[in-house]
């Protein structure tokens, strides 16, 4: 029983937001996202940065053993130069995303979907789209395919954004 208890608990404190997403702050990110299309897809938490599917390091030594042991990950600077995105670009746009109190943004085709919280490979998050995203007929769960993965509303919120879950 005692395990059990502990389990819940810790489940519980995974799947819980800590704190609120901002709306204002994803949609002048999102304006961002719709005038430079050289960063489409960020993740970053305190252990990890990955820039458009890219995982990356500013530690050469960890790359070396990370990619020893299978994993597919590239310096910092060199990956910013590939995408012609300088150092101060980046963390102006990172500084700007971290206001959005979202961990993850995929942006394609003038919809963006934040993910809040996670789990294995199941997200929910809120979904922004330009486009008015009602339940037709043709796609009664109303899926939609973004960069990384699945992404199925589940509630309209406001103007232009939805609660959605995600498969990845």
């Amino acid at each position: 029983m005692k395990i059990i208890i502990i389990f819940i608990s810790i489940l519980s404190t995974l799947t819980s937001c800590s704190s609120s997403f901002d709306f204002n702050e994803a949609e002048k990110l999102i304006e961002n996202l719709k005038e430079d299309s050289r960063i489409y897809r960020l993740t970053f938490t305190k252990d990890l940065i990955i820039i458009n599917g890219q995982k990356i390091s500013q530690d050469k030594d960890e790359i070396v053993n990370l990619n020893e042991n299978g994993f597919n990950y590239v310096y910092k600077i060199d990956y910013l130069k590939s995408i012609n995105v300088s150092e101060k670009e980046f963390d102006s746009f990172l500084h700007q995303f971290k206001k959005t109190k979202a961990y993850s943004v995929d942006y394609l085709n003038n919809k963006a979907y934040f993910i809040k919280d996670s789990f294995l490979d199941s997200s929910k998050g809120y979904l922004y789209s330009i486009k008015d995203l009602k339940r037709t007929k043709e796609n009664k769960r109303n899926e939609i395919l973004l960069h990384d993965g699945n992404i199925t509303v589940t509630d309209e919120v406001g103007i232009n954004w939805y609660e959605a879950t995600g498969w990845h």
